[in-house]
């Protein structure tokens, strides 16, 4: 009886002994997890505001000919597009107040707002430095569902980038309003000794964003204010000291009509010029300008047709080089279309036209800018196909643009870009 008892101590004991060691190696394990994620995880500076962490990385391989030469180069997507990673919080304050902030850092690896033809890895627009990051926003805000958005800091305007924040059709990175690919090419063709032409200057925008229309579209620090969603609509308006820039915005969002979605844009703004001569590096000019954008997205909804056209306007109030009104035009159709169960397979076409907006710089003409020249005209069309990739969070696309300048009395060469492109988010 004695020999049974001991027996079943011993293997009790043993049993409780193998018990422990699986429990300590299994809270060592779980302590080592707890431990790689703690490493791995995105920390907050305090418990009381949330952390978001995204961005995305997006690159492309592009073919120019200019009509004189040609090249590829592998180039980012430029400022503004960029690959990037933002970080963003909120905190409530009271029922129906919270506070939030911004911080949204790009990586500039070869700007396609800055490469030439002489050089392919363009610098940052807001840092003028090749393969560094850029400040794009950093801004506070305060928000109430009955009272609005208050933000102060750098980020966008209240009418920056106007139609391509209602644009819908899942292409805004590979077609918009702007002479990106070529931006800062220098045109080809009849131009004297001490002039310079650039592609971003063929529907000029006069130093106050991209052209050909993308007016009034850069990063700033600005008081901005946006309104509670009404029927729909949302209204915003910003101030920017440093011009002395004032801009409003109405805009229409995500409105159903059967089976139309609708969405849409009218805005304004003022500013001071200021334009800086390429050939001599001056900036001297008082000259304000205004800028006008309406735009309107349009998609049936059964079939993934849709139309996104826009109209801006720039002119300038105080006018030392009597240059005038620009008039730009856009117009993109496409389709929508569940081909496979990757995502949406869009392809479509683009139509631009520019007048009276090309802008020859003169070494000679420092005062208020360059010289817009009258009767002068851009167009740009293409044709593309974007693909969305749901389960990567990835777009791809395949564009062709072709580009031209038409000046009174000068005989200029038309460009050509054909790019392939693709961006995965995260």
């Amino acid at each position: 009886m004695k020999r049974f008892a001991f027996a079943a101590l011993v293997c009790f004991s043993a049993a409780n002994a193998q018990a422990a060691d699986l429990a300590a190696d299994c809270c060592h394990d779980l302590e080592q997890r707890i431990e790689e994620l703690e490493n791995t995880a995105a920390r907050k500076g305090n418990r009381k505001i949330s952390l978001t962490v995204q961005g995305k990385v997006a690159e492309e391989v592009l073919y120019w000919d200019d009509g004189r030469s040609s090249n590829v180069y592998v180039t980012g997507m430029g400022t503004g597009a960029a690959s990037y990673i933002s970080f963003s919080g909120e905190a409530k304050i009271a029922k129906d107040v919270s506070a939030g902030f911004v911080l949204y850092m790009e990586a500039i690896d070869s700007d396609i707002f800055s490469i030439t033809q002489k050089d392919p890895d363009g610098p940052g627009l807001y840092t003028g430095v090749k393969n560094a990051p850029q400040t794009f926003f950093s801004y506070w805000y305060l928000k109430s569902g009955q009272l609005g958005q208050l933000s102060v800091g750098k980020r966008q305007t209240a009418d920056s980038q106007g139609p391509q924040t209602i644009d819908g059709s899942g292409t805004i990175w590979a077609a918009y309003w702007q002479a990106y690919n070529v931006y800062a090419f220098n045109v080809q063709g009849d131009i004297g000794a001490g002039e310079k032409l650039v592609w971003a200057q063929v529907g000029s925008c006069r130093g106050n964003g991209a052209g050909p229309a993308d007016c009034d579209s850069g990063r700033e620090e600005i008081i901005r204010y946006d309104s509670p969603t009404l029927a729909g609509f949302v209204a915003t308006a910003s101030w920017k000291p440093k011009r002395d820039s004032l801009a409003l915005a109405l805009r229409y969002f995500n409105q159903n009509f059967g089976d139309l979605r609708v969405q849409g844009i009218l805005s304004y703004s003022e500013s001071a010029m200021n334009w800086k001569n390429p050939l001599n590096n001056t900036i001297e000019s008082d000259d304000r300008l205004n800028v006008w954008q309406v735009g309107t997205y349009v998609e049936h909804k059964p079939t993934g047709l849709f139309a996104l056209g826009a109209w801006g306007r720039i002119n300038q109030q105080v006018n030392k080089m009597n240059n005038p009104t620009t008039d730009t035009y856009y117009l993109k159709v496409g389709d929508r279309l569940k081909l496979t169960s990757l995502g949406h397979t869009i392809p479509y076409g683009e139509y631009l036209r520019s007048t009276d907006g090309v802008a020859i710089f003169d070494v000679n003409n420092t005062q208020g800018g360059a010289k817009v020249i009258e009767g002068s005209g851009a167009t740009i069309w293409g044709l593309g196909v974007a693909q969305e990739i749901d389960d990567a969070a990835m777009l791809v696309w395949l564009r062709y643009r072709h580009h031209q300048v038409d000046v009174p009395g000068r005989n200029l060469e038309d460009a050509e870009t054909f790019s392939v492109g693709s961006q995965i988010s995260f």
